[in-house]
C-alpha cells in the first residue's frame, strides 16, 4: 500500500488499469491480518492514535471535502503554500471532527429515539414562540424544496466564463473546418482591416501584425487557450487552433499526432497544457518527438495558483527547455501575476479584458523565434 501511495500518481495509467484494484486487495489483506491476529500486525496497529482515528473516521470522511472547498475558496494561493495550507487544513478537519464526534455522534448515538415525538410535543406545547419558530422553519424548508424542482440544471454553465468558452468552442469548430481546407490547398488567409486596427491597440506593431498573418502554425491547448481563442485566431489567421475544456497533457498526444498525420501541424507549434494536471517527462518527449527538430515548439506555462501542481509544471517546463533546443517557454505565469484583474475569479482563465492581452503576449513571444 505504501509503495503504491508513493510511486503511482493521479495521472498514472496503471492506477486506472489495475492499480486501484491492487490497492484494494492489499487493504483487504492487511485488514485480514489484523483481525485474525496473525503475527504482530494486530499489536502494531493497536495504539491510542489509530484508535482515535478509527473512532472519528466517519467525521474525518464527512468534513474533509467541505474544509478543502471553503478553505481554498478563501486562500487561493495554494501553489505557493502547499505544506502550510495542508497542515492548516488537516488541523481544521481534526478539530471539527473531534467536536462533531463529542457533541453530535456520541449524544445522538445514545439517544432513545422512541421518546422523540413525545419530547417534540412537550417542546411545542410549552410556549407559543416555539411553535412560531418551528412553523417558520417548516415553511422556509418547504419553499426551498419546491424551488429546487424549478432550477435549471444547466444554469451553472451560464456564467460569463462558461458562455465565453462555449462561444469560442463553437467558433473554433466552424473555423477549423474551413481552415483545414485552406491549409491543405495552400490558400492564404488574412485578418480584416478592422482586426488589424484592434490588434495594434492591444500592443502589437503594424509590422508584427503583418508578420503574424504570414506565419503558419498550430496551437493545441486547454480551456485557458479556448478562452483566448478568438483573439489568438485574429493575430494568427493561418493557425489551426485546437483547444478543449479539461484537457489533460497526456490526452493531447494522440490529437497532436492526428494533426501531424493530416498535414495540419504547422512549422510553429504553440502548446497551452498543464492547467488540469502535471506534465510527465514521457508526455513531453512524445509531443517533442511528434513535432520533430524542424518545428519550433512554444509552450505557454501555467498560472493556476489554486492548484498544487502549478509550480511543478512550470519547473518541469523550464528544465525541458534546457533539453530541447527548439522548445521555447512563454512565461504567462510571471506576466499575468502583474495583472490579476485580467483573470476571472478562478484566477486561471483570461476575462474579456485579459483575453486580448493573453493572445498578444503569446504572439509577441512566438514572433521572436517563429519559423517563417
Amino acid at each position: 500500500m505504501v509503495w503504491l501511495i508513493f510511486t503511482v500518481g493521479a495521472q498514472s495509467k496503471f492506477l486506472y488499469r489495475g492499480g486501484m484494484v491492487l490497492f484494494s486487495l492489499f487493504t483487504v489483506l492487511i485488514m485480514w491480518a489484523i483481525l485474525s491476529n496473525i503475527g504482530k500486525w494486530n499489536w502494531l496497529m493497536t495504539n491510542p492514535i489509530f484508535d482515535w482515528i478509527g473512532s472519528r473516521s466517519y467525521e474525518i470522511y464527512v468534513y474533509q471535502l467541505p474544509v478543502f472547498i471553503f478553505f481554498e475558496d478563501k486562500f487561493k494561493n495554494v501553489a505557493d503554500h502547499q505544506l502550510l495550507y495542508a497542515v492548516v487544513e488537516i488541523l481544521l478537519i481534526v478539530g471539527i471532527s473531534e467536536l462533531s464526534y463529542r457533541f453530535v455522534e456520541v449524544p445522538f448515538g445514545k439517544y432513545d429515539y422512541k421518546q422523540l415525538f413525545s419530547e417534540l410535543y412537550r417542546f411545542m406545547s410549552h410556549t407559543r414562540i416555539r411553535e412560531i419558530i418551528l412553523g417558520v422553519l417548516a415553511i422556509i424548508g418547504g419553499v426551498g424544496i419546491l424551488q429546487s424542482t424549478t432550477v435549471n440544471p444547466k444554469q451553472a454553465n451560464h456564467t460569463e466564463l462558461a458562455n465565453r468558452i462555449q462561444k469560442n468552442a463553437k467558433t473554433e469548430k466552424e473555423n477549423n473546418k474551413n481552415l483545414a481546407k485552406d491549409i491543405k490547398s495552400g490558400k492564404k488567409v488574412k485578418s480584416s482591416n478592422k482586426d488589424q486596427s484592434q490588434l495594434e491597440k492591444n500592443g502589437l506593431t503594424a509590422a508584427q501584425v503583418k508578420e503574424a498573418q504570414n506565419i503558419s502554425g498550430t496551437a493545441v491547448g486547454d480551456s485557458v487557450m479556448l478562452a483566448g481563442h478568438d483573439d489568438l485566431q485574429k493575430i494568427f489567421p493561418r493557425f489551426y487552433i485546437d483547444a478543449q475544456v479539461s484537457r489533460q497533457p497526456a490526452a493531447a498526444v494522440p490529437d497532436i499526432k492526428s494533426l501531424a498525420n493530416q498535414g495540419l501541424l504547422g512549422k510553429n507549434v504553440v502548446i497551452g497544457l498543464g492547467t488540469n494536471g502535471n506534465i510527465s517527462p514521457e508526455t513531453m518527449k512524445q509531443i517533442m518527438d511528434i513535432a520533430g527538430p524542424k518545428r519550433n515548439v512554444f509552450w505557454i506555462n501555467v498560472h493556476i495558483p489554486t492548484e498544487t501542481w502549478q509550480n511543478s509544471v512550470n519547473a518541469m517546463l523550464k528544465d525541458s527547455q534546457k533539453k530541447y533546443k527548439n522548445l521555447y517557454i512563454i512565461d504567462w505565469n510571471d506576466y499575468i501575476n502583474q495583472h490579476p484583474s485580467w483573470l476571472y475569479s478562478d484566477q486561471a482563465h483570461p476575462n474579456n479584458q485579459g483575453a486580448p492581452k493573453y493572445a498578444t503576449f503569446v504572439a509577441q513571444n512566438v514572433l521572436k523565434h517563429a519559423i517563417k
